[in-house]
C-alpha cells in the first residue's frame, strides 16, 4: 500500500517538504515552495489513480491492465452532448 511516513494520510503525503528534499537529494535541484506544492499535488493525484486501479483489478490476471487503466483514468472525461 502507498502509505506515507508515520501513518500520514493520503492527503498529507507526499508533502511539499518531502518533494523539495527529494528534488535536492536525487536531482540536485532546488524547488520553490510553490513548485514543490504543485508537484506534490500531481503525485497525490497519481497515487489516487493507482489506488483506484489497484482496487478494481487483479494485477496478476492481465499484466497490461494497470497501464491501460491508468491511461484511461488520465484522459479527460468525455462530455455528452
Amino acid at each position: 500500500m502507498l502509505d506515507g511516513p508515520r501513518g500520514a494520510t493520503p492527503d498529507e503525503f507526499p508533502s511539499a517538504e518531502l518533494v523539495r528534499a527529494m528534488a535536492a537529494g536525487l536531482r540536485g535541484e532546488a524547488l520553490t515552495e510553490e513548485r514543490a506544492a504543485e508537484v506534490a499535488t500531481d503525485l497525490k493525484r497519481g497515487i489516487g489513480h493507482a489506488r483506484a486501479v489497484a482496487a478494481l483489478n487483479d494485477m496478476n490476471a492481465e499484466p497490461g491492465g494497470l497501464a491501460a487503466a491508468l491511461a484511461r483514468l488520465a484522459r479527460p472525461a468525455r462530455r455528452e452532448r
